[in-house]
């Protein structure tokens, strides 16, 4: 079986009150943690900015084909490729909810729809910094993962946004211990479209510690 992977993505919301959707797709080889993605929307909310409506997606996609640093597990490794999730995005001009899921269609090719409400007030530039999520067994086919996300609005003040996303698969599975995520993005963003590249990676949180004592 083939490394790489792609996923057609199905996007739909409301966001400051006007409806928008969005399609695209993601490639990339599981090994490495750096897929591509292109999403084109068709529109943008006002207040609202390319990269404000893919915060969501890329947590979803990053989730899926983060780079293993084993013994950690991926959500394609843990799952198989199907799960939901509920997110909630919170931070001082953003305030939003979505739902969806993973599925797999074949060996390599999955489909990712989400569904996204709120209410966001960013600036056009607002851009997104590295940042690290930490995800937490909760039970059996749940996992709950945190993230602090930096978003620098206009180039030099660095707003704090909360994400907590709840997901759910085949309750015979569990994640076995706590897991940390790494996640870069390089956008290109034009006024409907965004084409980006990220890198993620997913070790434990054992495995974090030892990295850190050994600097």
């Amino acid at each position: 079986m083939s490394d790489i992977y792609h996923v057609a993505i199905e996007v739909s919301g409301n966001i400051n009150g006007e409806d928008f959707t969005g399609t695209g797709e993601s490639t990339g080889d599981r090994n490495l943690g750096n897929p591509s993605v292109t999403i084109k929307y068709s529109r943008i909310p006002k207040g609202s900015n390319v990269l404000g409506n893919f915060i969501s997606i890329i947590n979803m996609l990053s989730t899926l084909l983060s780079k293993e640093i084993p013994p950690a597990k991926g959500f394609l490794s843990l799952t198989g490729g199907n799960y939901g999730f509920s997110r909630s995005v919170e931070g001082p001009n953003v305030s939003l909810f979505s739902s969806g899921s993973m599925q797999r269609v074949d060996a390599n090719n999955l489909v990712l729809r989400s569904r996204i409400t709120g209410k966001i007030n960013q600036a056009p530039t607002a851009t997104v910094e590295r940042w690290e999520g930490v995800q937490l067994p909760d039970g059996p086919g749940r996992v709950r993962e945190v993230m602090i996300l930096p978003v620098r609005s206009n180039g030099k003040e660095v707003e704090t946004v909360y994400v907590v996303t709840n997901y759910n698969f085949d309750p015979s599975v569990s994640l076995p211990s706590l897991q940390v995520r790494e996640i870069e993005i390089q956008p290109q963003l034009s006024e409907l479209r965004l084409d980006a590249k990220f890198s993620a990676s997913i070790r434990t949180a054992a495995a974090v510690r030892t990295v850190s004592a050994g600097r």
